[in-house]
């Protein structure tokens, strides 16, 4: 992982994160960093999916992608988010 350039490897290469309403924000903390799992392949996440019908399972390199997204809006206007601690000197996840 490389903050300027994203994920710069990955094994396995097929992994994949799990996320919950990446749409729907109430908190960086709520909408990702506590709803992310990680699996080995799409495969492996099928149980998971089955139990939380409105998530999706991602590749790692847009799951990380989503994560800087979000994170970034939350910093940019953490007034304007319930719940939301994210700030110049508040941490996000």
């Amino acid at each position: 992982m490389d903050p300027a350039n994203g994920v710069t490897g990955l094994e396995p290469a097929t992994a994949v994160v799990t996320v919950l309403n990446p749409e729907e924000p109430g908190s960086i903390r709520s909408s990702f960093c506590n709803q992310v799992h990680f699996f080995t392949d799409p495969e492996d996440s099928r149980d998971w999916l089955a139990e939380h019908p409105a998530g999706q399972a991602l590749p790692v390199t847009e799951a990380y992608a989503l994560g800087r997204s979000l994170a970034s809006t939350f910093a940019a206007e953490p007034a304007n988010v319930p719940g939301n601690a994210c700030g110049p000197t508040d941490c996000c996840c």
